[in-house]
Formats: structure tokens, C-alpha cells, sequence
């Protein structure tokens, strides 16, 4: 590799802001005199204390203060005025000593800041002055926010400012090539595919990178630019009519890859070229793209079905605002379409949730949380944080079967809101409005619309124009209202009219089927929310849908092959990862790991979402250096997870968490030298616990679990409350995950319990225990909310001294959801209940437990009446026996009213009451250790 003209690094980056102005010099003579003028504020910039005391100051002044932009005046006058760069570092220097300096979550260390800081320090840093030093922090976090950056021309913007820094700092021209290198890999898929405002723009953008790594001097023959030229993704962005499914406004003329063989297949309809080797692609933060096939069989090309679905962040302040849009071809033309024009970039002119009143989040986006498929049907359920406080997951299924789509749009929010489902139709399509939905005409064939939201709502029709009035498409409007709703919407063309018929049948719970006839068509879908399937048509509904859940769950397994499987995958992983302690755990010893443990995830047929935490172990085994090693293998693409588990050479900071993680293998042994905030995990072999330990100053010690964790939406782990419980001013706080939620991607709720080989409940008693001997601290304090609630109740009968606080707690999980409990009870001890189990039942029944310690034990319950479930069943049993033991007056229950469901109280009255349990009733407690005869 050739040399980098250095003084274009820093050049360039001599705009905007950071270009001479004809104010320089009474600004520069201003900082002399340690003063900056913010608005009509004058701020003291030498002292410390005038980047945190800020409270006075408008947002965007704390913004600008922070950034010290206006540092650059000294650097464009250090030749006209003596003592410039003096003033420069003492200004300086006075930030780094703030506390927001020190401060990674503090407003010094937002995106906007951060980055015009670094050009401060690229342009103006004095050689030999404290920004020097700085650079590292500085390197480390712009690294953070080029992995965060969302299109490619702003991660091209935040590499040039890291090129800089790296400049100064004296780095060599190889570690600025593999910076930009390690950059470019990261930004552009091996498809050619980067996130850009629209499809002419990752043209544009993909040159505007060869030209950078160009100037970098890496040789045109490197790798990195056949990535940026790669045509793949473009083959897939075309419709069966041989033009480009829109992705924003403008699109690239010519088109990358037009004289491939395979591109000219698909602009040709098939008439030149070769068919390409796949009927999917899925991009998980760029188009989704499925059809029918390429016209292999008498069916001509243009008229195959083909369904595309935009995934990934929102893709800049100018981009159109689609993510999770879909489009539908079929019979030879556009039906539901995406407006390549500026007019139509709102998400009022998208086939997505329109929502009003409510604020587009531009941080938002698309994010894919599972996904399957085989050879009859795709699946893609998909979590939407577009609007602010208003949750939206599409669940979208494209049955192949017969080429029709399936789209399930849920909505909630804690307040009401007033939506839309939205169907953009093309402007030449005629509308007609039917009782179950809408038909589209055109050419002679039909699409049909049946939507179906569980309530009566008339649709709409209107019509989407541009800036001269014209008409751009229709806009097909289904109304959504409350603080939930569900909109069901049958997407399918109408080949047979008299014989067409589409209906959903709903079934207790999240699942439905889908009745679809039509020439030479006859079958049901069964959806779930973790698979769909295709079965025969009249199959009783419940029975569809049993075997869609156990397919789910297990594969094509039978019930003896899938318990011999559960017990298989725990001796696999337990295994694999004794040896590789055994080999010292050198980077060579995991692989061989992984791919023993793939292997056996063949040999065992493990595909269903139940596959007993082989997936987690892949994880922690590959940690972050290997994660490439897996990160194609379904198992794992369909488990939101991320690593827990530190090994010798990784040094492991936890991907979700940002904090270093320590890992011992003894629940009683907490490792030497942690400092926090850190997560200490502990590898039982199937199943790791882990504790976020965040150290705060007094003398109590408080356990918080958290509850029912929702997979499809949440990644384990998961540390919940931190925000709030970091203001309880107790003492230190220990934030656990429940590692039992790893067996099985169905479960919601698993309590902490372990399995029948591993008693997590004393595994973690153990860790509390060895923490709190640590820090001496004697006064423990056990909190949480529903499973999370059961949890604490559980230690408070393991470790005697403590005193427990726990909302709405789940008591007898056999009284609980039986679709809940039954799936927990599989995972965990591969049986339907331990109810007739005397060793086991009290790890599920916390009154069989209390009562095996005589109910000796501090307990406050704060139990919700709206909640009629968990009050009726859970709350009241409970209270009643330990009512009628000798330590009845160690229970205090509060019931206030919080509304209708499984609520507990606004974030301050929650703290309140974890407060007042450390008060009262005595000050006298104290953590005695593990209690005997627990039972």
C-alpha cells in the first residue's frame, strides 16, 4: 500500500464551523480572556465547574458548550496573537477536569458534541497538550457512534474524523488503512447494499467511499472493492417487470450490475441471461425481497408474485419514511407500490401504521426480531420504534403456496391513540371498496384486501397527489383506535372469483388460522407468533394450531425424541465447554468449540425455538472476537442474546451493556479485582446467571429480578430498572437476568428456577452472599415484580436475614397461564408439572416453600386488585397461610388500586416502597447466610 498525504486528513475537515471567519480575532481575544458567548449567556470556560453547573443554559447552548467548537478561533489566530495556544489548552484542560468530561453518558458525549470536540482536537490541539491524551477516549468513543451512525455517507463523515484524530495522535499508515477498512466492511453488505436516503444514493455514497480508501492508498485490487461494486443486491431490488422497487426518491441510472447475465434475466422478463440461484433475500437492515420464482415454470417471469418489505433503521432526516413498507406484485404489475417521489416521502403515503398526532422518531426504525422460512412460506416478525410511546410489531408471511401475504399489525401504547393501517395502491388501479376490505382491479385481474382488526371501523379511500395535483397513488385507510389494537390483513390475488374466498378464524391467544381457497388453491395457514405453517384445509382450528406450536417448539420431533434431545444438548454444551477450559481457552479451543456444538445441533435436529440454550452457548462461546464464526447459523439468528460469558484472551465487554464482564465458575467465588459497573456471570455449563453490579453509596444491599421478559422484543440479557433503581440511594444494587429464558425462545417467564440438575435459586443466593461479604454489607433487601416478585420470595427462603419486597408476584405456577406455565415447565424439567415431585414442587410453590421454613421471613407484598388474576389466585392464597402461621405479623401487604391489569405502580411510588421496606420495621437485619431445612 502506497502512502496517505497526511495534511488532507485535516484539511478537509476545515469547513462549516471550522472556516475563517472575520470574527476571529475578537473571538480569540474573548477566550483569552477565559469567556465564551453563548447566546446571550457569557460562561467562565477555565473552570471546571462551568461545564457541569449548565442548569441556566438553553439545550442547545449545553450542546454547543460542550462541543468546544468555539475553541477553533485560537487555532485560525495563533499566528496573529500571542498566547493562543496557551489559551487553548487552559480551556481545555479545564473541560477534562469537569465531570462531564468524565462522563460517558453526559451531555459532552452525545453524537454532535463528540464529533465537533474531535475536530477541535484534530485542527487545534497544540502539540504536547492535554488533548493529545485525549485522543484515545476520544478514538474510542467516535468508534461507538460510527457503529451507531445509520446511513453510509454520515459513517463516511464520522471515519474521516477518526482518520484525523488518529493523525495527531502519530498513527501509522497501515492503522489508518485498517481503520478505514475495518469502516467500509462494516458499512457495506457483501451484496453492495449500505444504508442511504435512496437508491441512487448508495451509488453515489459506494464512490464517494472507493475514493476515500483511494486516497488512503489501498490498492484498487483489495477485496474491499468488489464489495463496493457488488451487483447482488440489485438483482434482488428488482421487480418481475424488470424495474427497481423504490427505496426513497431517486434512482440510479444506469443500474450496478445492467450487463450481468442474471441482472439481464430480470430486466428481460427471463428472455436473456441466466435465472439468479435464490428466490429470497433478506437484508436485515435493507430490503426484503421474496418471490415466487424466476419463472422456471409455464408461468411466465413478469407474471411471478413478488413481495419486497423494507427493514433497518430510518435512513436520514431527508429519507422517506418507510421502514417495515411493503410492496406487492403480482400478474405482471405494481398493486401495493412505494412513490419514488419527494410528495410521497411522509409516512402518510407508505403501506405502514400511520399514527397521528404522534412524533416520528428519525432515531428509529425497522428492527427484524425473528425470522423463518422454507420451501413454502417466509416469515418476518418485525418491532417498529418509529413513534414515539407507541409500540408497533408487524408479523409478516409470505406463503408461497399460493403467493399471498399475510401481514398481522399489533399497536399499543399507555395512552390512546387514533391510527391507520395503510395499503398504498398504484394510481392506475381501480378501488373498490367490499364488506370484508377492498378489491383492486386492473387489466382485467383482481387483488383482493380482506382486513380484519375485531371491531367495526369504516375504511377510507383517498387519494395521494403531488405538488401540481396529480395523482400518485391511492391511499387505502383501515382505522385503529384505544391503547391496543390489531389489524389482520389478507393480501392475495383473486384468480377464480366465484370460488376466491379468504377469511381469518381467530383462536384463543396470539394465534389464528387463515382459510384460503381459489382455483386450485384449498389450505390453511396457521400463524403463531414464532412460526406459521401451511396444513390441509379443515383441519379443526385447534388442532392446527397445536401442531404449528409443537412444530415451533421442537421441530418434527416426537415427544420421546425431543426429551432425549433436551438432556443431549445440556451433556453437548456442558462438554464443549470443559474442554475448552481444559485447552486453557485460547481463541483456537472456541472454535472448535462452535463447531463442535454445531455439529451437534445437526446430529440432534435442534431447529425448533426450543433448543435448550445450545443457541446462548454458541454465543457466549464465540463472544465478540468469533461472533462471525456463527453469525449465519439459524439457530442463532433467531435468538435475540448476546454474550455473557468472558475467556481467558477476550477481555469481554458486553455487547448490550457496554460494561466489562467477569466470569467465574463457583457462584461463591466473586472475581478478584471487579470494579464497577460491571456484570459478573457465572458459567454453570447449560445456563450462566448474570448480576449487573452497581456500586452507590449506604449500607443496604438491593436484589432486583426482573419479570415477564417478551423474546420477540427483548434481548436477553436483561438487566431491568436501572435508570430508576440507580436513584433509590440505598447502596449498591445487584440487577439479575434469568438465564432459564435461554431454553426456550417461547418463554416469557421461567422465575428464576434452573433445571432440574441446577437449583439456580441457591446458585444466586451464593452470589448474593459472596457480594455482600465483599462489601460488608449486612442488610439485604429482595425486589421484584411479577416472576420477578415470585424470584424474590424464593432467595428471601434461601437467605435467612433479608427482607423481601415483591409486586404482584406470581405464588403457585401451576395456577398460572397454563400456556405459560405448561412451556416453562418443559424447559425446565422436561415434565408438565413437579407438583407431585416432593423434592422439586417448592421451587414452583412459594406457599409449599414458606411453609417448610415456617414462614420466617420479612415479606412486604404490594398486590394490585385491578389485577383480578394474580390477586384472586396468587395474592389472596398466599396471604391467607401466612396468615395462619406463628409469623403472620412478618407480612405487610398493600393493595392500592392501579387500574385494570397487571400493573405496579409509577416509577417513584415503586422506589417508595422498596424505600420504606428498608426503614421499617426495625433497623435491626441482618444477612445471616443460607438458611437450613429451606426444603
Amino acid at each position: 500500500m502506497s502512502s496517505i498525504a497526511r495534511e488532507h486528513l485535516t484539511a478537509r475537515l476545515m469547513t462549516s464551523f471550522f472556516a475563517p471567519r472575520s470574527t476571529d480575532v475578537s473571538r480569540a481575544e474573548r477566550l483569552l480572556k477565559g469567556r465564551v458567548k453563548l447566546g446571550e449567556d457569557v460562561v467562565p470556560v477555565t473552570r471546571p465547574a462551568a461545564y457541569d453547573d449548565t442548569g441556566e443554559l438553553a439545550r442547545n447552548h449545553v450542546l454547543m458548550l460542550q462541543s468546544l467548537r468555539w475553541l477553533d478561533p485560537l487555532r485560525r489566530v495563533r499566528d496573529e496573537i500571542a498566547g493562543a495556544d496557551e489559551a487553548w489548552s487552559r480551556i481545555f484542560e479545564a473541560w477534562s477536569r469537569s465531570a462531564a468530561a468524565t462522563n460517558p453518558e453526559s451531555a459532552a458525549w452525545g453524537t454532535h458534541p463528540l464529533e465537533q470536540r474531535s475536530v477541535t482536537i484534530a485542527l487545534g490541539a497544540p502539540e504536547g497538550s492535554a488533548a493529545i491524551g485525549a485522543i484515545p477516549r476520544h478514538l474510542e468513543m467516535l468508534e461507538r457512534s460510527e457503529q451507531e451512525a445509520a446511513p453510509a455517507a454520515r459513517r463516511l463523515r464520522v471515519l474521516q474524523v477518526r482518520l484525523a484524530l488518529q493523525h495527531r495522535r502519530g498513527d501509522t499508515d497501515e492503522q489508518l488503512q485498517e481503520t478505514a477498512l475495518r469502516a467500509a466492511t462494516e458499512t457495506f453488505r457483501e451484496d453492495g447494499y449500505a444504508i442511504a436516503e435512496d437508491l441512487a444514493s448508495i451509488v453515489d455514497t459506494a464512490g464517494e467511499w472507493e475514493q476515500e480508501l483511494g486516497s488512503l492508498g489501498i490498492p484498487r485490487d483489495h477485496p474491499i472493492f468488489e464489495r463496493l461494486r457488488d451487483e447482488d443486491f440489485w438483482i434482488h431490488a428488482m421487480s418481475p417487470d424488470g424495474t427497481l422497487v423504490p427505496m426513497g426518491d431517486a434512482l440510479p441510472d444506469p443500474v450496478p450490475g445492467a450487463e450481468l447475465p442474471q441482472m439481464r434475466y430480470v430486466v428481460t422478463g427471463g428472455e436473456e441471461g441466466t435465472p439468479p440461484t435464490t428466490i429470497r433475500h433478506v437484508d436485515p437492515e435493507g430490503l426484503v425481497s421474496l418471490r415466487s420464482g424466476w419463472g422456471e415454470t409455464e408461468r411466465d417471469a413478469r407474471d411471478e408474485t413478488h413481495v419486497s418489505l423494507i427493514l433497518g433503521p430510518v435512513r436520514g432526516r431527508e429519507a422517506h419514511r418507510d421502514p417495515s413498507r411493503l410492496t406487492y406484485h403480482s400478474q405482471g404489475r405494481d398493486w401495493l407500490i412505494d412513490p419514488p417521489v419527494p410528495d410521497a416521502a411522509g409516512e402518510d403515503s407508505h403501506s405502514i401504521i400511520h399514527v397521528e398526532d404522534v412524533r416520528y422518531r428519525i432515531l428509529g426504525g425497522a428492527e427484524l426480531v425473528r425470522q423463518y422460512s422454507d420451501d413454502r412460506l417466509d416469515g418476518f416478525v418485525v418491532k417498529n420504534a418509529l413513534h414515539l410511546a407507541v409500540q408497533w410489531q408487524r408479523h409478516m408471511v409470505f406463503a408461497r403456496t399460493g403467493n399471498y401475504v399475510l401481514v398481522d399489525d399489533t399497536v399499543r401504547s399507555s395512552t390512546e391513540f387514533r391510527a391507520h393501517q395503510q395499503w398504498i395502491v398504484a394510481p392506475d388501479v381501480d378501488v373498490e371498496t367490499v364488506p370484508s376490505g377492498f378489491r383492486l382491479h386492473a387489466d382485467d385481474k383482481t387483488v383482493s384486501i380482506v382486513a380484519s382488526t375485531g371491531s367495526v371501523h369504516e375504511p377510507t379511500v383517498d387519494e395521494v397527489k403531488d405538488g401540481d395535483g396529480a395523482r400518485i397513488a391511492w391511499r387505502l385507510r383501515v382505522p385503529l383506535e384505544g391503547t391496543s389494537a390489531r389489524a389482520v390483513t389478507i393480501i392475495s390475488d383473486v384468480v377464480d372469483p366465484e370460488r376466491f374466498s379468504a377469511r381469518r378464524v381467530p383462536h384463543a391467544g396470539k394465534e389464528f388460522t387463515v382459510d384460503m381457497a381459489d382455483k386450485q388453491l384449498d389450505e390453511t395457514l396457521v400463524v403463531t407468533p414464532e412460526l406459521s405453517a401451511i396444513v390441509p384445509s379443515g383441519l379443526d382450528p385447534d388442532d392446527a394450531v397445536a401442531r404449528t406450536v409443537a412444530y415451533a417448539a421442537a421441530g418434527s420431533l416426537s415427544d420421546e425424541e425431543a426429551l432425549e434431545q433436551r438432556l443431549a444438548v445440556r451433556r453437548a454444551v456442558e462438554s464443549v465447554k470443559s474442554q475448552i477450559r481444559a485447552e486453557g481457552e485460547s481463541p483456537e479451543s472456541r472454535r472448535r468449540g462452535l463447531q463442535e456444538l454445531l455439529s451437534a445441533a445437526e446430529e440432534l435436529r435442534v431447529t425448533g425455538l426450543r433448543d435448550h440454550g445450545l443457541a446462548a452457548a454458541l454465543i457466549d462461546i464465540a463472544g465478540t472476537d468469533l461472533d462471525s464464526v456463527i453469525a449465519e447459523d439459524a439457530l442463532v439468528g433467531n435468538v435475540r442474546r448476546s454474550a455473557l460469558v468472558d475467556w481467558a484472551e477476550q477481555s469481554l465487554v458486553q455487547p448490550s451493556y457496554t460494561v466489562p464482564v467477569r466470569t467465574t465458575l463457583d457462584p461463591a467465588r466473586l472475581p478478584e479485582g471487579i470494579e464497577e459497573p460491571a456484570i459478573w456471570s457465572v458459567d454453570l455449563g447449560q445456563l450462566v446467571p448474570s448480576t449487573y453490579l452497581l456500586d452507590g453509596p449506604g449500607d443496604v444491599l438491593t436484589i432486583y429480578f426482573h419479570g415477564a421478559t417478551d423474546r420477540s422484543r427483548l434481548s436477553m440479557p436483561r438487566f431491568e430498572r436501572m435508570r430508576s433503581f440507580s436513584q433509590l440511594g440505598l447502596g449498591p444494587v445487584m440487577f439479575f437476568s434469568d438465564p432459564c429464558l435461554d431454553l426456550d425462545s417461547r418463554m416469557m417467564l421461567s422465575w428464576y428456577v434452573g433445571n432440574e440438575d441446577v437449583d439456580l435459586h441457591l446458585a444466586i443466593a451464593r452470589m448474593i452472599e459472596a457480594y455482600a461479604q465483599r462489601r460488608g454489607l449486612e442488610k439485604v433487601l429482595l425486589v421484584g415484580n411479577s416472576g420477578g416478585g415470585f424470584a424474590a420470595l424464593q432467595l428471601g427462603a434461601y437467605l435467612q436475614g433479608t427482607r423481601v419486597v415483591s409486586f404482584n408476584p406470581q405464588i403457585q405456577i401451576d395456577h398460572y397461564v397454563p400456556r405459560i406455565a405448561e412451556t416453562a415447565h418443559w424447559a425446565l424439567f422436561g415434565r408438565d408439572t413437579v407438583s407431585d415431585d416432593p423434592e422439586q414442587a417448592p421451587r414452583m410453590d412459594l406457599i409449599e416453600r414458606y411453609r417448610r421454613i415456617g414462614f420466617d421471613q420479612d415479606v412486604v407484598l404490594i398486590q394490585n386488585p385491578g389485577d383480578d388474576m394474580h390477586h384472586q389466585e396468587h395474592f389472596l392464597p398466599f396471604q391467607e397461610a401466612f396468615g395462619a402461621s406463628a409469623n403472620a405479623h412478618r407480612l405487610t401487604a398493600h393493595t392500592p388500586y392501579l387500574g385494570p391489569g397487571h400493573r405496579v405502580p409509577p416509577p417513584q411510588e415503586y422506589l417508595d416502597y422498596v424505600r420504606e421496606a428498608a426503614r421499617g420495621p426495625s433497623d435491626q437485619w441482618s444477612l445471616r447466610g443460607l438458611r437450613s431445612g429451606r426444603g
